[in-house]
């Protein structure tokens, strides 16, 4: 039967650090749904032997149980290569937690979501990621006040977001360059419009 390690704050670091997937059950003696979980949790490390399988019990190590962000039980929460990158509260199916753990597995490395950041359950990118990086596009353009060429430009967003992510920023930055572009515009018009009206009345004094 595999292994499922009983961490402490001691054996926690050199058990997590590793590369790879590592699935913690954070867990008390007393809690019925925690006692529920357990075996599911065994059987979903004997079907995935690649991965590390291991517990926290809250009241002995509540200092882990906050790093964590942890204020339910049982709460499962993956690490890979040692990041926090999804949890889940409640009670978890085992062909459930098989699943989610392949697929965290098999996704790109870029991108660290935090404990509780995204639940191990959903699926595909969150709509409010993709809002945040045409927001951050808007805002890179705007700082950048429409660099001097389209090369320079692109150079700007991926090295502020990475390269897979570009295109959001794209999606927030066009709209943007065409407010910046009008509100140029009319500051342009409304200080042509002032000097002439200066120049005139200048030319009227005398």
């Amino acid at each position: 039967m595999t292994d499922v390690q009983h961490l402490t704050t001691g054996t926690f670091a050199a058990a997590v650090e590793g590369p790879g997937i590592t699935v913690i059950d954070f867990w008390a003696g007393w809690c019925g749904p925690c006692r529920a979980m357990a075996p599911r949790f065994e059987r979903a490390a004997v079907k995935r032997p690649a991965y590390r399988f291991a517990k926290v019990d809250v009241d002995a190590e509540p200092a882990l149980a906050a790093r964590y962000g942890v204020r339910s039980i049982p709460t499962l929460v993956v690490l890979r290569d040692g990041e926090p990158v999804a949890a889940e509260a409640g009670v978890v199916g085992v062909d459930q937690l098989v699943e989610a753990l392949d697929r965290i597995a098999a996704a790109p490395r870029p991108g660290r979501y935090g404990a509780g950041g995204r639940g191990m359950t959903d699926t595909g990118d969150w709509p409010l990621e993709r809002v945040l990086f045409a927001l951050a596009g808007t805002i890179t353009l705007a700082s950048a006040a429409l660099a001097v060429t389209v090369s320079e430009w692109f150079l700007l967003l991926t090295a502020f977001v990475g390269a897979n992510q570009w295109l959001y920023v794209l999606v927030g930055a066009c709209p943007a360059s065409l407010v910046l572009r009008r509100a140029f515009h009319l500051r342009s018009v409304i200080y042509d419009n002032d000097s002439a009206a200066s120049v005139a009345r200048e030319v009227a004094a005398v």
